[in-house]
């Protein structure tokens, strides 16, 4: 936390990027979750839904449209 303090109150381009480095550095080091099997997503759609998509595992639900039968 004091890097990332220090970060948002350094006006110097130079320092500033070091210190944006430091915090990188730690986050890349210190994982926050390591996948070590595959999840299993199971989803369906039926013939009346247009603009089915996934984004990041995640469906947009404002963009799907529902047609007639």
């Amino acid at each position: 936390m004091p890097t990332i303090e220090a970060m948002n109150t350094e006006f110097d381009p130079a320092k500033r990027a070091e210190l944006q480095r430091k915090m990188i550095l730690f986050y890349h080091k210190n994982a926050t979750a390591i996948f070590s099997h595959e999840r299993v997503r199971v989803y369906a759609t039926g013939r009346n839904v247009r603009d089915h998509t996934l984004v990041n595992h995640t469906v947009p639900w404002h963009q799907i449209e529902f047609v007639p039968n």
